[in-house]
């Protein structure tokens, strides 16, 4: 038998060197042929080595009659019409089996394709057979030459003939019927490709939370059959079975939460496997993430919508809206975009089940924000809520009547988890059955429902040199875990003391990891650490031979460390929470110079030779830097942090700061890694020329401020690319002790830098109140304005600073200064949605009713930009429902626009409030200008099931005269914009209405677009400092969606140019008015 393809390939390279017969055909349809080998290799050989087919036919004689018959039909020119006929079928054969080739090129083929295939192949091989066969009956070959000289005079046989190009053109109609289904599949399965990849990278854009990660993570350490007693509790049985229920599980640290809210997921994802109807979506907080932004509501918000979507089999409607607004702009979606979103998919679900881990380590602001929109998702019934937490009175408070489950370590589980580990122990463990048993027993005893505990009891087992020691170590724990922190203390003090007993090489490669790990200002890779386990103090050069091993690491730390798998690689961290707990209340003790030792490795390792040259004048050249030295981003960016905590040698500072391209070559990464280039090009202008004095004031450095000042005076009127002077950079990173060293050497408070911001805006915009004081004690105008007009108080209203505005104002701050752009604090506050500085400037009777240039009012602001808070502030105090902006949008107009559901139900039930105004307003919001009027996707929450927008009657608009007695007013807009002149007119459709491009800022950080170029230049000028023009100016341009029809007749258009005609002839025709005599 053949055993495969290539023993197949085999037979038929030697069949062909045996008769000499080229390969053309083999090499023009490998992959047909591959395909039809599948069939040979299903066959026997006979005795003379020749493989026999189910047709009686080996490949060889295929082949050779393949090349027989096209060598006939070109030497026999006289030969007869039959066999042309029948020579053209199977010259079509050869074309259409090439054809096949192509077409099964990287296909990926069912079992009934492969069967199909294989049976026309076999079908071929027959007739084939069959015409060699009738060819050898009608020609005569001479035996001297072995060549054919003339043709039998027989008479055909028509019939056999016939059948036999029937035969051929049937197969050859197969082939391309096989051809065509496996072009239609190719064609599904790169419609079906584009589809996933647009899919993901929605979903990736969304969120990059690597949820699944930990939960694998929590799968993998789960001792197998434990947990079991929750997953059979009547307590979680009722919650699974209750649609809308609520099943809070508090327990003690190392109790195991996270490991059973692990189980929990993983018995829904089991459970609700096939079941599509059902949304599973859960997230872990974690205490290595307190202070990042992984832990932001919105980040907790678009995780669970990530997970929520990835298991539909499209993108919701809500979801794809946000995408496509936010991903051009550079944007991020607002807490109530989110919020909304995930209330619309959820709709999409029979059931949703969101599982929390670890409610006490997130920011309990956060929690019970989040708590807040769960409950009112919970109002339908369909959203299922578990939660693990420690016993944390506030939080505890939260689900006051809800059902609750404690979670302690059940003692089968814990003995479970020790058994399966023993074979950690020495091996005199082993063989003594007895000793076992007391080591599962009194560990068992002593944790007392603490999972970690028992975790850390084993692991302070396993270096005990002998039985006596070991039962010695089992008495002492009896009475460990009376009160869990003093039991957990006592095991990590425990583990300390063997760290501190092992040998010295150990001893300080633990002592130097915990240090890093715990004192980090984030958690590190481990190749970040090993890089900085392996920086020799006063070496000019980095060795990596001297990195340590990451398995040799964690080994001399005790059990106290572990990795966990992240997208950026391992990241090493402690153990759990009550460790660095531990860690952050006794560092002191155990490395009391964590934070120099650290600030002189990354000042070490900035100084390397390598970096002599400068910045990187290309991204390739800077990543691959970032590569190959792991550490280099790390110390860039903190050095300074560590040695403003703890002093470090000034000499090894000055001698870094005073290298002017090494200097550049770390602020090119600050900067970039930073977020302060904004420009495409991270280093479009290179660093912001820093001296050292500028990034000593960067990072508060007080004793080198002072020494290079000492040593050269003249460096403090010196200023960067930015125009910044080191003052500016203090100020706005908030150093208040360097800003007084800088005013005591006689520097003007009222500088301003390169793009004409105060120091005071800077510390404003930053969020410093320290700096503020400091500056309005040096009587600097609390009214100060930068070269775009706008004030300290603006800058501080427009980032939400509670405490600088309050202190501005306490001191004489204009609270309704306007800006270039005509905007007031509170139309700032409003904007972005600071619900606090709203509240405060509100109880100042500041005039809400102001607007800007563009006609903007605060509840126009707060409602375009999805402010529930701020809009309810707004209405209130009485905001006016039908104030205009320049374009003739109303608060809800701009509402519908951004279909923002909320607002618009708050905005429509205040309306119905307002008799009065009910019949102007009505015109406003049934048309919504300038929105691509494109159908209401949420009508219900306006209190309508109308979809389609109508439009206005010719009578309802006014009818104003011109000087001609005729006018054409626009149909759009409620607004003085009469005119005599039609092309004006259009012209006004066209730019204010329906603009075919927006164009869009493309700074990265900055969300806006603009409809008008005017504006869009005057922006990047005033904001960005930024000339655009020419191909730049085309790149910018954003083509808006086309709206589904003519708004005022609902006739559908194909392109821009359909629907501005027919917008034109409405123009001209139904609107055009006579004046009234």
């Amino acid at each position: 038998m053949l055993t495969g393809f290539s023993d197949a390939q085999t037979t038929l390279s030697n069949r062909h060197r045996h008769l000499g017969t080229p390969h053309k055909f083999i090499s023009r349809a490998p992959h047909f042929w591959r395909l039809f080998s599948t069939y040979l290799c299903r066959c026997d050989y006979n005795h003379e080595g020749r493989v026999i087919m189910s047709f009686g036919f080996s490949i060889g004689d295929f082949l050779t009659v393949f090349e027989h018959a096209n060598k006939l039909r070109k030497r026999f020119v006289n030969a007869p019409a039959q066999f042309d006929a029948l020579s053209e079928q199977v010259r079509n054969l050869s074309i259409v089996v090439h054809d096949e080739d192509l077409a099964l090129t990287n296909a990926v083929l069912d079992n009934q394709l492969k069967a199909d295939i294989r049976k026309i192949a076999t079908s071929c091989g027959d007739v084939l057979v069959e015409i060699e066969s009738t060819l050898e009956r009608y020609d005569e070959i001479d035996t001297g030459h072995g060549v054919k000289k003339a043709w039998k005079r027989l008479r055909w046989d028509q019939e056999e003939v016939r059948e036999l190009q029937d035969r051929v053109c049937y197969n050859i109609n197969l082939l391309k019927g096989i051809n065509g289904r496996i072009t239609r599949d190719n064609v599904v399965e790169l419609l079906e490709h584009q589809k996933d990849e647009q899919h993901q990278a929605c979903l990736d854009w969304l969120s990059s939370t690597g949820y699944a990660e930990v939960q694998s993570e929590y799968v993998s350490q789960r001792q197998p059959g434990t947990g079991e007693w929750l997953l059979e509790s009547s307590n979680f049985q009722d919650w699974v079975a209750k649609p809308g229920a609520t099943l809070f599980c508090p327990g003690i640290p190392g109790a195991g939460k996270s490991i059973l809210a692990s189980v929990v997921i993983e018995e829904l994802n089991t459970r609700y496997e096939f079941d599509s109807t059902v949304g599973i979506a859960y997230f872990f907080c974690s205490f290595q993430t307190h202070d990042d932004q992984s832990q932001k509501i919105e980040t907790l918000l678009a995780c669970f919508l990530r997970q929520l979507a990835r298991s539909l089999p499209q993108i919701p409607e809500s979801l794809k809206a946000l995408f496509q607004k936010h991903k051009s702009r550079g944007s991020r979606p607002s807490l109530d975009e989110y919020f909304a979103s995930l209330r619309s998919t959820m709709k999409l679900f029979s059931r949703t089940f969101i599982v929390i881990d670890a409610l006490d380590e997130c920011h309990f602001s956060t929690i019970a924000r989040l708590l807040d929109m769960i409950l009112e998702l919970q109002g339908p019934g369909n959203l299922n809520l578990l939660a693990t937490s420690r016993l944390i009175p506030e939080i505890t408070a939260r689900f006051k009547n809800k059902p609750t489950c404690e979670i302690r370590a059940a003692m089968p589980d814990v003995m479970e988890y020790l058994w399966g580990n023993l074979g950690k122990l020495p091996s005199f463990v082993s063989r003594d059955s007895q000793l076992q048993e007391d080591v599962v027993h009194k560990i068992t005893d002593a944790a007392d429902g603490m999972f970690l505990l028992a975790r850390l009891m084993l692991e302070s087992l396993q270096h005990k040199s002998s039985p006596r020691k070991m039962k010695q170590e089992l008495s002492g724990l009896t009475s460990v875990a009376s009160h869990y922190d003093i039991a957990y203390d006592t095991a990590y003090d425990k583990a300390m003391e063997r760290i501190q007993g092992q040998v010295r090489d150990q001893r300080k490669l633990a002592e130097e990891a915990l240090s890093w790990i715990t004192c980090a200002t984030r958690p590190l890779t481990a190749l970040e650490l090993r890089n900085a386990l392996a920086v020799e103090i006063g070496e000019s050069e980095f060795y990596e031979d001297n990195m340590p091993d990451l398995e040799d690491i964690i080994s001399a730390c005790a059990g106290l460390v572990t990795t966990v798998t992240r997208s950026s690689g391992d990241v090493i961290r402690l153990v759990h929470a009550t460790a660095k707990e531990y860690f952050e209340r006794k560092w002191t003790i155990w490395f009391p110079d964590a934070h120099s030792r650290i600030a002189t490795t990354c000042v070490t390792y900035l100084s390397f030779d390598v970096f002599k040259d400068g910045i990187c004048s290309n991204q390739t050249d800077f990543e691959a830097r970032l590569h190959k030295y792991p550490l280099y981003a790390y110390a860039s960016m903190n050095w300074g942090h560590h040695a403003r905590s703890q002093p470090i040698e000034e000499s090894l500072m000055i001698e870094f700061l005073s290298n002017r391209l090494k200097v550049d070559a770390s602020v090119q990464v600050l900067f970039y890694l930073g977020g302060y280039f904004t420009h495409s090009g991270y280093n479009r202008n290179g660093p912001p020329g820093f001296t050292g004095l500028h990034l000593a004031a960067y990072f508060g450095l007080l004793s080198v401020v002072k020494s290079l000042l000492k040593k050269d005076p003249g460096l403090t009127s010196t200023k960067d690319s930015m125009g910044r002077v080191p003052l500016a950079w203090a100020a706005y990173k908030g150093h208040v002790k360097v800003i007084e060293v800088f005013m005591n050497d006689g520097l003007d408070a009222n500088l301003k830098d390169g793009t004409g911001r105060t120091l005071i805006s800077l510390a404003a915009s930053m969020g410093h109140p320290d700096v503020v004081n400091c500056f309005l004690e040096q009587k600097v105008d609390p009214n100060i304005r930068d070269t775009d007009n706008r004030t300290p108080l603006s800058w501080a209203a427009y980032r939400g600073h509670l405490e600088i505005v309050k202190s501005l104002l306490e001191n004489g701050a204009d609270p309704e200064a306007r800006d270039e752009y005509g905007r007031t604090p509170l139309l700032w506050a409003s904007y972005e949605g600071w619900v606090e500085v709203v509240k405060l400037l509100r109880e100042r009777d500041v005039d809400i009713e102001t607007s800007d240039r563009l006609g903007r009012t605060a509840l126009s602001w707060a409602s375009e930009n999805g402010h529930v808070v701020v809009v309810k502030l707004l209405l209130d105090k009485g905001a006016r429902l039908d104030s205009k902006d320049e374009q003739g949008r109303t608060p809800l107009s701009w509402a519908i626009r951004n279909q923002q559901e909320a607002i618009c139900s708050l905005l429509k039930a205040a309306e119905q409030s307002e008799d009065e105004r009910s019949q102007s307003l009505d015109l406003d919001t049934k048309l919504d200008p300038g929105s691509n009027h494109a159908p209401l996707n949420f009508s219900a929450s306006l209190g309508t099931n109308d979809h389609q927008v109508p439009a206005p009657k010719p009578t309802e608009l006014n009818q104003t005269s011109a000087d001609d007695g005729r006018c054409f007013q626009c149909p759009l807009c409620n607004r003085s914009s009469l005119t005599s002149n039609k092309h004006v007119l259009q012209r006004h459709v066209r730019d204010l209405h329906f603009p075919r491009f927006r164009l869009v800022c493309p700074e990265s950080s900055c969300p806006r677009s603009f409809q008008r170029k005017d504006k869009f230049l005057i922006h990047m000028k005033d904001q960005h400092q930024r000339d655009i023009q020419g191909e730049e100016m085309n790149a910018c341009q954003r083509e808006e969606p086309l709206p589904e029809g003519c708004i005022i007749c609902g006739k559908q258009v194909t392109s821009w140019e359909d629907f501005y005609t027919c917008i034109e002839t409405h123009i001209q025709e139904p609107y055009l008015v006579q004046e009234t005599p």
